[in-house]
């Protein structure tokens, strides 16, 4: 992700943060970042759970929704950043990360992979409204993920 890029996410995010004030965790945000910037190749379990994975997209998309329930959608962008981001649909944030990573597992990525890839996980406009109030320190990364 070259750093406009991320300037740009991070504008976006102080812009919504003000809006709706739920914080991000900006050192796990760094993180995030940091690790997309320096991403180890892939395990061939890994490459080859990515590339079933993939396959769920709609016959010619490189990019959009593969899974999608009341508390998550799990979208693939392709691209420069080349990632996985879960987009959270619920004020229950733990048990809809949960729901990720049992995903994500069920088709066959290792932990290292969910937490080392990363898999970004964000609010939605929704739950960022309804939050509001609530002081949140909003955590991107998967859980028990350093």
């Amino acid at each position: 992700m070259s750093r406009v890029s991320i300037l740009a996410v991070l504008l976006i995010t102080n812009m919504v943060t003000a809006i709706f004030p739920v914080t991000y965790d900006k050192s796990a945000l760094d993180r995030v970042l940091e690790k997309v910037e320096n991403r180890t190749p892939l395990s061939e379990k890994d490459a080859t759970a990515k590339a079933k994975t993939l396959a769920l997209l709609p016959k010619g998309e490189r990019s959009g929704k593969l899974y999608s329930s009341q508390s998550i959608n799990i979208d693939y962008i392709y691209g420069k950043t080349d990632n996985f981001q879960v987009e959270i649909l619920t004020k229950d944030i733990q048990r809809a990360k949960g729901e990720a990573v049992k995903w994500f597992l069920g088709r066959g990525f290792s932990k290292e992979f969910i937490c080392d890839y990363p898999v970004e996980f964000y609010l939605s406009f929704d739950v960022k409204s309804e939050l509001h109030t609530t002081k949140t320190i909003f955590n991107p990364l998967p859980p028990n993920c350093q």
